[in-house]
């Protein structure tokens, strides 16, 4: 089945794996997109439709039981902090819109020690492919830590179906 992800306005079609037959959209979900230049806390639904930076000293909260879905072939870089904390009952998805295509992954790529501990915890990472241009994108399909300098906790998640071009399907470190 063919379908445009964009309506009529060039907005997001795609909600909670559903489009409307109408040629404009509700969308429910928080989308995301760009650079977080400010203290940021995700909930519930998430689209992700372009890469998207976390900036040195800012921090991505993204609450349990969350739904972070890319459309498309995009990474979450941080160089801040990424507090994403599921509990054992409600845990966090960063998953693919398009399993097949997957999406890039969280980059934690030259995150300096001045930012506070990140924490990855009771999180599904699923579908994730590191296939890009650069020889580092092509490391970590579900995450990546490369000359990270950072404090990281990385701990009872489940990380699945994730492979890289080169190393790492699931996780790459480097460096760090």
């Amino acid at each position: 089945t063919y379908y445009r992800n964009w309506d009529l306005d060039n907005n997001i079609r795609v909600d909670a794996d559903t489009i409307d037959i109408g040629a404009y959209e509700y969308i429910s979900s928080m989308v995301a997109c760009g650079v977080i230049s400010s203290d940021t806390t995700w909930s519930e639904s998430v689209l992700i439709n372009c890469d998207v930076t976390v900036n040195s000293g800012v921090t991505l909260t993204v609450e349990p039981g969350t739904v972070v879905k890319f459309l498309g072939r995009y990474k979450l870089n941080i160089s801040g902090t990424l507090l994403a904390e599921g509990t054992n009952d409600s845990m966090i998805t960063f998953t693919a819109y398009q399993q097949s295509s997957g999406w890039k992954g969280i980059r934690f790529y030259y995150t300096a020690s001045t930012n506070s501990q990140s924490i990855i915890e009771y999180c599904n990472l699923t579908y994730g492919y590191a296939n890009g241009v650069s020889a580092v994108d092509k490391y970590g399909g579900a995450l990546l830590f490369y000359s990270c300098a950072a404090n990281v906790l990385v701990r009872n998640n489940i990380i699945t179906n994730n492979h890289a071009a080169y190393y790492g399907g699931g996780i790459y470190i480097s460096n760090s």
